[in-house]
This record gives structure tokens, C-alpha cells and sequence, in this order.
């Protein structure tokens, strides 16, 4: 699964993230402009970059958060204004992340989309993170607290199945809603959860 993304060059990885950036786009325009707070992801070695898409979503005013990991694996997401690096610090894994002095997300009664890493994605919601299940606690956390949400995971072709049958899902995996790819033909896809 981390073979995709490790064999592409450079180049392709660039421009598989522009074209999942434009999808994304439309997908926002399309069917979410109305919500206001968006949990974003800080791409790590070869992940797709969406940074374009979050730069969209700040000129719209929007409010965009990204995650904190903790050792024990928890997460907290905090608001970036812009992608200035004085918002960011080192954090877990060497990985950038916003500083925490920043504004913390509060799991209130509102909507907010989430925009989901992965390693493998199916068609009827499935999803494979890095192992840690540092998504599906986060996502488990906001059922709790009653926060309505519509998660996004976003893909190369490639790492989407037909159904979550052709990997291992463990019993705490939270399904997603959408999957959105690179690719032009099959490109936002609804998952039949």
C-alpha cells in the first residue's frame, strides 16, 4: 500500500495533489461551502499536499485546523491563519504541526469536515490509516460528543478498492464518507457504507 506513493517521482507526486486539490475544490464548492471549520492534514513524506485546497479555504475565511499527535496517540487538531511558519513547530515523528498556544478545536454542536490521510481506501468506506488509529479515537471522540461530521479520505487511484473485503479492517476502524482521487473519470466517490 505505501508502495504507490514511494515509486512515484517528485513530479507526479505534484501533480496527482494539484489535481486531487482541484477536486477537492469543486467537491467544497460544491457540497460543502456551507461549513465553516475544516480538520486538515500536514502532508508527511510522499502523502498528497493539499496545500492549494487549504489555501482556498483561508481566502474564504474559512477555519482551518491541524492535528497535534500525542505519544499516546491521541490527537487534538488547532486553528492555523495562515501557513506562516511561526504558526508551526516540530512535533511528534518530526512531523510539522501548528503550535499549541493556537486556537484548539472545541467539539461543539456545529458541522466541520474532515480531511482524512491514508494508506488504502474502499469504495463502501473502509479505510486503513498508519497503524496508530489516531483518526478513528479522534472520530470515535467527536461521536461522543455529538459533532456532527463528514469525513473525506483522499486518494491516488491506486490506493481505492471496491471494498473493504481486500484488506483488514479491525473491529474500532470508523468508516469515511467520501473518497476523493486523483483521477479525472472516478474522481469524488460516495462511499455505500
Amino acid at each position: 500500500m505505501r508502495a504507490l506513493r514511494q515509486s512515484m517521482s517528485i513530479e507526479e507526486n505534484i501533480k496527482a495533489s494539484e489535481r486531487v486539490s482541484v477536486n477537492l475544490i469543486d467537491l467544497f464548492e460544491g457540497k460543502f461551502s456551507d461549513i465553516q471549520d475544516i480538520l486538515c492534514y500536514y502532508p508527511l513524506k510522499r502523502e498528497i499536499d493539499l496545500r492549494p485546497f487549504y489555501e482556498k479555504l483561508l481566502a474564504l475565511k474559512k477555519n482551518i485546523y491541524f492535528p497535534v499527535t500525542y505519544e499516546d496517540m491521541s490527537m487534538d487538531f488547532f486553528r492555523v491563519p495562515s501557513f506562516d511558519e511561526k504558526y508551526f513547530e516540530k512535533g511528534l515523528m518530526n512531523i510539522d504541526v501548528p503550535k499549541q498556544s493556537l486556537e484548539k478545536f472545541s467539539m461543539s454542536d456545529r458541522n466541520v469536515l474532515i480531511i482524512t490521510p491514508g494508506l488504502a481506501f474502499a469504495k463502501d468506506g473502509g479505510r486503513i490509516g498508519y497503524g496508530g488509529g489516531c483518526y478513528d479515537r479522534y472520530f470515535a471522540r467527536l461521536d461522543e460528543a455529538n459533532v456532527y461530521y463528514i469525513t473525506v479520505g483522499v486518494a491516488l487511484m491506486g490506493q481505492v478498492y471496491e471494498d473493504s473485503s481486500e484488506f483488514e479492517l479491525e473491529e474500532n476502524d470508523i468508516r469515511i464518507d467520501y473518497i476523493l482521487t486523483d483521477n479525472e473519470d472516478l474522481r469524488c466517490i460516495k462511499c455505500q457504507k
